[in-house]
């Protein structure tokens, strides 16, 4: 895994050893980002199941101002921690050791720009994070990513989203859902 694009471009980051955890591709990554693009600068970004913390290291190279990633497991936050170490960011990046969930259902903090959501595959966290999604979370003109398995259904969008966009990589799509009165 590597950063992108932005100040830390080129830089590799540590992923996992094994299967256990399924980071998000480079070329998936790229393809995120170039949709997104320009939405980055002064951002406030969410990685929710953060794993290494790739996504969100991504957004905070190409000029985030402010991002969380949240994690439980101790394995990932080992990660996370050594990817910080590697880039020197431990002062501009807050790590949340907590259940993705959980942490959204409890946020009562400023709204977050970009919310990165890849939550692992059949488990019914897409629909339980879609239906979450509130405007408090996600600001005006914020855009809610979220990764999933094509078969998968992220159930009933809240009224203040609507899908905007979905990108699909094999067995994977990514779809982008923004505030209903912001971007088109």
């Amino acid at each position: 895994m590597r950063i992108v694009a932005g100040r830390f471009r080129g830089r590799t980051l540590q992923g996992p050893d094994g299967n256990w955890l399924r980071p998000t591709a480079d070329r998936m990554k790229e393809s995120i980002y170039n949709v997104l693009q320009g939405w980055f600068p002064g951002a406030r970004v969410l990685d929710l199941f953060a794993g290494s913390g790739n996504l969100g290291l991504e957004a905070l190279s190409r000029g985030a101002r402010r991002v969380v990633l949240v994690e439980r497991s101790p394995r990932a936050l080992r990660l996370i921690r050594h990817n910080l170490e590697t880039l020197a960011v431990h002062d501009e990046v807050e790590v949340v050791r907590e259940d993705a969930l959980v942490f959204v259902a409890r946020a009562s903090q400023e709204p977050f720009d970009v919310i990165l959501a890849d939550p692992p595959y059949d488990q019914g966290f897409e629909a339980a994070l879609v239906e979450a999604m509130t405007p408090e979370l996600l600001a005006a003109q914020g855009c809610f990513v979220l990764q999933r398995r094509r078969t998968t259904d992220w159930g009933a969008v809240p009224e203040f989203l609507r899908a905007w966009r979905t990108k699909r990589f094999g067995d994977t799509h990514v779809d982008f859902l923004l505030r209903e009165e912001d971007r088109a």
